[in-house]
């Protein structure tokens, strides 16, 4: 279980919980840490950092559990920071005899910090964290110190965790990649830049330690990889004969060349009529009209025989010598002939 707790106004049984367990059937309440738990163990005293409040582990059975930063921080490029945290811790290590009486060693156990650059699990810096040895009261916190600087002309990112056990690593010589019992109170997580004068002398002090003091030591110093080295030299490829491409005939390739040629030929053909046709149909001939009918007529006259009668109207009957009366007959010309008239 994990949280935050304030030791000033927080009620005893929520924080009795962090160490005990309670048997409601047999009404029974252990404190599960008394094996390697001070005599006359004052929890609020034991929470209390700096502040009120403080983030506070517990395994009340040998448990492995881990508190990562939800969101990732920028490390910008060719920056030196300081991050610092102080903990306490009360942990230990159970062992089982042949007997199966259950002992509990707080030696050769320690919870961690990790730095993971680039924000990733499996690549990060490893700070041990155990009061035990470097403390005599177990109420005193102690700071942790990690100095970091990225050379690289990128900025980076960076994430980091706090584990209390783990799953167990046979090959494992830190004691931090086992089940752990016990509790882990962490406060005043703080990260900030500093110059390259204060990073330089601490890494100089690191430096001077031996390979065991290192690996214990509450300071640490990281950084990020270099930018890779530029070659602006580039090396001459040597003089090499460009390989004679082989001929389509040569490779029996042309007769498919041909017969692609061809079929898209037909196939433009093709296309073109189709398209001509269907302009066609959408835009037809225009019909000038032909006056079939003839303007002119032929016509044809007939004209009827007439008879011209000059006649005189007697107006009363007379005993004179009547003269001799003429009729004048008029009969139609004919094409060609001349008739003489009769009298």
């Amino acid at each position: 279980m994990y949280g935050v707790y304030n030791y000033a106004h927080d009620a005893d049984e929520k924080l009795s919980v962090l160490y005990e367990v309670t048997d409601d059937e047999e009404s029974t309440v252990t404190n599960v840490f008394e094996d390697f738990m001070p005599a006359d163990f004052n929890v609020r005293d034991f929470i209390q950092m700096d502040g009120y409040n403080s983030l506070v582990m517990s395994n009340k059975i040998p448990y492995g559990q881990s508190y990562t930063t939800e969101s990732s921080i920028t490390v910008n490029a060719t920056t030196y920071y300081k991050l610092t945290f102080k903990a306490k811790t009360l942990i230990a290590k159970e062992v089982e005899g042949d007997d199966d009486v259950k002992t509990y060693v707080t030696e050769g156990v320690n919870a961690e910090f990790r730095f993971m650059q680039h924000s990733s699990s499996t690549s990060y810096q490893s700070i041990l964290i155990n009061s035990n040895g470097r403390t005599d009261d177990i109420y005193e916190a102690v700071e942790y110190t990690l100095y970091i600087y990225n050379p690289s002309s990128t900025s980076s990112s960076a994430k980091w965790a706090f584990y209390l056990g783990d799953d167990a690593d046979d090959e494992d010589t830190t004691g931090t990649k086992q089940f752990l019992m016990g509790m882990m109170v962490i406060d005043q997580v703080a990260l900030t830049s500093i110059t390259e004068e204060d990073f330089n002398a601490a890494k100089a002090s690191f430096d001077a330690l031996t390979e065991s003091e290192q690996a214990s030591s509450a300071v640490k110093v990281f950084s990020y990889d270099e930018d890779d080295p530029v070659d602006n030299e580039k090396e001459e490829d040597p003089e090499t004969t460009p390989e004679e491409t082989p001929s389509i005939w040569e490779g029996g390739q042309g007769w498919l060349l041909i017969s692609s040629i061809v079929i898209g030929a037909v196939i433009i053909v093709v296309v073109i009529v189709v398209v001509i046709r269907t302009w066609k149909k959408k835009h037809p001939k225009e019909v000038v009209g032909e006056n079939v009918v003839k303007t002119e007529k032929d016509i044809k006259v007939v004209v009827q025989n007439q008879e011209k009668v000059d006649t005189v109207m007697d107006d009363e009957y007379s005993d004179e010598v009547v003269k001799p009366v003429y009729v004048q007959r008029v009969t139609n010309k004919k094409k060609g002939k001349n008739k003489k008239k009769k009298r």
